[in-house]
């Protein structure tokens, strides 16, 4: 099946699984039904876990402070960051480890002798899988529009780490600089790296990475990278290969 028959295919019913924008509160999802089933928890090295999102068959995206052990001054291997999407507690479904990941703006592959995260507007990183889970969960195309479409955000909240809840109340409150945008759907722990979703006319698309919460400001909000910038390789030399080549 090409990927737009496999995509049409998965379209079929989705309007039945569009969450009820305007709710403040999050809700937890069905982790079987796409694109639920596409997003998953990010366990890193039985030491942290955040949340990540299939974008093909073999690559995951999710914010690059994930796999940086700041510790110890140092990224983690692959060997030790494990993808599992539509987990829901207990045995997850699927299982995938990762063989390589990019950082956004580091030119070596798994971190190689570059720093840790250093600006918000670079913490992303796109991960190789080792099985190519996304033909059995599917994968969330980029895209969207903020402007024009209701957008959520999903993932494994600190307080809620074994049910994938979404925020779909969300509204843009303004760029912050860059790749940057801010909501005002707030984050927490568990969250990071987790995607904003836009429910578009097509489908859902994934149209940014959460990457933090803003601390300073009087209302609860989270920063995000846009993933419209992540095609720019002048910026992201490596990642953005490892994206186009899919």
């Amino acid at each position: 099946m090409n990927l737009c028959s496999y995509t049409q295919a998965l379209l079929v019913g989705f309007a039945l699984l569009l969450p009820a924008f305007g709710q403040a509160a999050p809700q937890h999802v069905d982790p079987t039904q796409y694109p639920y089933r596409a997003i998953g928890r990010l366990n890193v090295g039985n030491h942290s876990y955040c949340t990540a999102a299939l974008v093909s068959e073999r690559l995951v995206l999710t914010a690059a402070h994930c796999l940086w052990l700041a510790s110890e001054n140092r990224w983690w291997p692959p060997e030790v960051v494990h993808f599992l999407p539509g987990y829901q507690g207990g045995e997850a479904p699927l299982h995938g480890l990762a063989a390589r990941y990019a950082v956004s703006d580091c030119p070596a592959a798994n971190g190689g002798g570059c720093p840790g995260p250093r600006r918000l507007d670079n913490d992303w990183a796109v991960i190789e899988l080792a099985e190519p889970l996304g033909k059995t969960a599917g994968w969330i195309p980029l895209g969207g529009n903020l402007r024009a479409d209701p957008f959520g955000r999903i993932g494994y909240r600190f307080d809620s780490r074994h049910a994938m809840t979404l925020d779909s109340g969300c509204k843009l409150v303004g760029e912050i600089g860059g790749p940057l945008f801010r909501d005002d759907c707030g984050t927490v722990p568990g969250v990071s790296g987790g995607p904003v979703l836009a429910f578009t006319a097509e489908g859902p698309r994934l149209v940014g990475v959460t990457v933090a919460r803003i601390k300073d400001s009087p209302t609860p909000q989270a920063a995000s990278v846009s993933t419209a910038f992540f095609a720019d390789r002048s910026r992201f030399p490596l990642a953005a290969r490892m994206l186009a080549s899919e």
